[in-house]
Order: structure tokens, then sequence, then C-alpha cells
């Protein structure tokens, strides 16, 4: 079961600024589930505590995240996903995100590595080949996967509506 993810930061003056890597393996229950509420207030406080402490930034203007795969047999896993997810967005409230953007999973993917169903290693020389770092955390690329496609759809030109 995946009890950590990636969170990354970037404009779209500068594109990747920063990464880093949270877990929420604390907070499991003995008989193998996750202590929902713990978890969510601990992904809140390490999202702020990033931002504002280490990085010195006191609000965001735009929050992206991968979509959970709810089509999995481990109902857990869906729940800490969702738990992480949660946490991430009341983080983003009270930093003032203006806008939460959301992408599927098989889209970072094609869009990063160029193919829809990319492995992780994959995804790891996407994230290098964009910034230049060396991540070892899958989840860490990933969330740099994810903050390169979200600046891309910022700052591609729009398209007229059609009338």
């Amino acid at each position: 079961m995946a009890l950590a993810s990636g969170l990354a930061i970037g404009t779209t003056d500068e594109g990747y600024l920063d990464s880093a890597t949270f877990s929420v393996k604390d907070f499991r229950l003995s008989g193998g589930g996750l202590d929902i509420g713990k978890a969510v207030d601990h992904v809140d406080r390490s999202v702020r505590e990033w931002l504002q402490q280490s990085l010195g930034i006191p609000s965001i203007d735009i929050v992206a995240y991968e979509l959970p795969a709810i089509a999995t047999a481990n109902k857990r896993y869906v729940g800490v996903q969702h738990s992480i997810i949660a946490g991430l967005l009341l983080a983003a409230h009270k930093l003032r995100a203006e806008r939460v953007l959301s992408y599927a999973a098989n889209t970072i993917k094609k869009r990063a590595a160029g193919y829809g169903k990319a492995e992780k290693p994959a995804m790891i020389e996407a994230a290098r080949k964009w910034t230049g770092v060396d991540f070892s955390s899958h989840d860490e690329a990933d969330a740099v996967c994810i903050l390169k496609v979200a600046l891309a759809d910022l700052t591609a030109p729009k398209q007229a509506e059609a009338f």
C-alpha cells in the first residue's frame, strides 16, 4: 500500500523550483487501516510547513494533483489516496489557492513520458530530463511530472471558444 506522496512547486516563469516527499505510514491502525483524520491533518500541516517554513512561500495560486485510482481491489489504498488528497486540498484552502487542477494518471504519464502506461523508471527519467535533478523517489518524480503538465496547461495559448 502506498503510504507516501510527492510534492513539487514551480512557477510559470521559472518552472521547477523544489520538490519533496511525505509519508502517512505513522497513522496506520493495528488492523492495517489508516487513521484518516490524523493522516489528513498530517498532510495539511506537512504541506503548509514545507511551503511556509522551508521555502518561505506564504500562499499559492494553483494546486495540481493526480486523481486517485478508484478501480482498485485494495480498498485501503483508495482510503490512503483520498486522505492524502483531502489533506492537500485542506492545505490549499488555507494557503488561499485560487485554482485546483486534477489529472488522471495515464494523462500525466502520456504527457510527461510519452506513453500512458509508463512505468516508474520512465517517470523518474522524464522528471530528471526536465529538471536536471536525479530523483530517487518515484513519488517525488510523479509530483514533478504533474507540475510539468500543469505548467504546460497554464502557459499554453488559449484557444478561441466556438460559438
